[in-house]
């Protein structure tokens, strides 16, 4: 499955907290910009990797349920080569998005799009409208329907205009898309998200100058034509929507900054009205939301947070709750908790959903002068298991499985399908079953068998089949009692007494069943017990294109991309 880094398994931890997860990390700097989950043990992650020549290169990383590896991907040619946006259709069919320089003196740049098979990452040829153009984000609808947004430079309008390009199946076409309503000079595509292909959201900014306000930027395509949605600003000052996820039919929730210092802001996006919130903090610097991702009803925003203008980044994390009957999307009071491993910065580019009580998310750590890749699990879901303490070999009990949450309350709203396993190989399991609302959370399974007597206690697990990592385990002592009955007829093994003649009736067994309670994990592959890897990443010579733009004389027309790469060119850090 192409060519992959070597890596250790990893254990991990359901305490409803984002978690630091270790994920391969090369020489120089390392950068996450964006993820996607098929699965629980099926997720990607793409960004930048910066080579001994000092050169960006794509980047890709996979989780398979137990670890995260880099995957060799191609890069267009020898100069700057970076992967932003990362969306996937199958576990054969991912789509990763970015850019690359054309021209090292002039930087030029050309529209870059990857495709994952199953087995290797391909370039597939994109459409660019003129030799300055980007692609930042990708969205994949179906096998025949990816949208891709960005921005590209025209030069008849000497401007910067909004960029989207959809892939229907067999190549990538340019969608005429919308840019904002007055004369501007910057329109850019930071996010895109689609519930179908006649609903999809596109966010950004926009500015009437070089050195402008930036202002909010959201374009809806309903189909047939894109248009410009009208978004509010509370805060004031430039403000960007750098994130966005369609919530239903017509309307999704974008998160980004406004304000001076930027302070986090969040978009009510609807065709016909739009409002913005802020929902304010302690924090006295920087407070910027880049990506925001939804299962059902749970959806959580990540970025980064500054104490004050002057200190370091740290990771920040705002959960909030979708309503779909009352249509209301409901926010948490104050952000949730994730690790800042950096001695530097720490910063969350992307995040995914994988089911609503398990996300990912990413984007680098900084210690000394290297940027790492950081790799942050939240999950806020673990089973209860319940069996008897002691069994006697052949006969049936029941075990109980119960999801519960963080806080250890039964998660009445589980609904996925659990997968039983044991460390006795003759064991009787039930089969695969998929929890319904009738359960509210919690089932009891009739019929379970243990037959091996040695290397007690003996273990039965549970993990979720989608998301391995959610799991629970209990332990039971398998024992006769008195001296255990061989077959019929057959002598009797180690710790087993000969049977009794064929015409000698079977003797009946007490069973002693005592309460039991759940023992100590037998860990396996996918199980989740977190070892929080708090590797000191490192302070950066230079951010992302997205940062800091490409360490090139690009010339005056960069030096407007530059501006316009918004947010990053602006998180430079000044604690090195």
């Amino acid at each position: 499955m192409g060519t992959r880094s070597p890596t250790t398994a990893l254990t991990f931890s359901c305490d409803g907290q984002f978690d630091a997860v270790g994920s391969p990390t090369g020489a120089g700097h390392n950068i996450l910009e964006g993820t996607a989950a098929i699965t629980g043990s099926d997720v990607w992650s793409v960004g930048i990797q910066v080579n001994a020549s000092n050169f960006d290169r794509t980047l890709a990383q996979h989780f398979d349920g137990g670890s995260w590896t880099t995957v060799a991907t191609p890069n267009a040619n020898t100069l700057h080569n970076d992967l932003f946006g990362v969306s996937a259709v199958t576990s054969s069919n991912v789509w990763a998005v970015g850019i690359y320089v054309t021209n090292n003196s002039t930087g030029t740049a050309a529209t870059l799009a990857l495709h994952w098979n199953g087995t290797s990452w391909t370039k597939v040829p994109t459409v660019n409208p003129s030799t300055y153009s980007y692609l930042f984000a990708v969205k994949a609808v179906s096998a025949s329907s990816v949208w891709a947004v960005g921005t590209y430079y025209d030069f008849g309008a000497a401007a910067y205009n909004t960029l989207v390009e959809h892939y229907n199946g067999t190549s990538w076409k340019v969608v005429s898309s919308a840019n904002a309503v007055s004369n501007t000079f910057f329109n850019q595509l930071f996010a895109v998200s689609a519930l179908s292909d006649s609903d999809v959201w596109a966010v950004g900014s926009y500015s009437a100058s070089f050195a402008g306000t930036r202002s909010p930027l959201a374009v809806h395509w309903d189909g047939a034509t894109s248009s410009v949605v009208n978004t509010a600003d509370v805060l004031g000052g430039d403000s960007e929507i750098l994130g966005v996820d369609a919530l239903e039919g017509g309307h999704a929730v974008g998160v980004g900054y406004g304000g001076t210092p930027r302070q986090a802001e969040r978009w009510d996006l609807m065709l016909g009205s739009s409002s913005a919130t802020a929902p304010g903090t302690t924090f006295g610097g920087d407070v910027v939301l880049e990506g925001v991702a939804r299962a059902s009803g749970s959806l959580w925003a990540v970025g980064f947070a500054r104490a004050t203008n002057l200190d370091r980044r740290q990771t920040l994390v705002w959960k909030a709750s979708w309503d779909s009957t009352g249509h209301v999307l409901t926010w948490a009071a104050t952000p949730g908790i994730s690790a800042s491993p950096g001695t530097v910065n720490n910063v969350f580019f992307g995040v995914a959903a994988v089911t609503p009580h398990v996300f990912w998310a990413v984007g680098y750590g900084t210690s000394d002068t290297v940027d790492h890749t950081l790799t942050e699990l939240y999950c806020a879901l673990h089973f209860n298991v319940v069996a008897p303490a002691n069994a006697v070999p052949g006969t049936p009990f029941s075990v109980t499985v119960t999801a519960k949450n963080a806080d250890n309350s039964t998660a009445t709203d589980y609904r996925g399908t659990v997968q039983f396993s044991s460390s006795d190989p003759q064991a009787v399991l039930p089969a695969d079953y998929a929890f319904t609302s009738g359960d509210s959370g919690a089932h009891t399974f009739g019929g379970v068998v243990m037959r091996d007597t040695s290397n007690q206690p003996s273990s039965i697990s549970v993990r979720d089949a989608v998301t391995p990592i959610v799991n629970g385990t209990t332990t039971i002592i398998v024992a006769c009692v008195g001296v255990c009955q061989g077959p019929t007829g057959t002598p009797g093994g180690r710790d087993v007494a000969p049977g009794p003649a064929p015409a000698s009736p079977t003797p009946r067994i007490a069973i002693q069943s005592s309460g039991g309670t759940p023992g100590p994990r037998v860990a396996q592959r996918g199980d989740l017990v977190l070892v929080s890897q708090r590797t000191a990443p490192a302070p950066r010579a230079a951010e992302s294109i997205r940062d800091l733009g490409l360490i090139l004389p690009f010339g005056l027309l960069v030096l407007a991309l530059l501006a316009l790469r918004r947010r990053r060119g602006k998180e430079k850090s000044n604690v090195r």
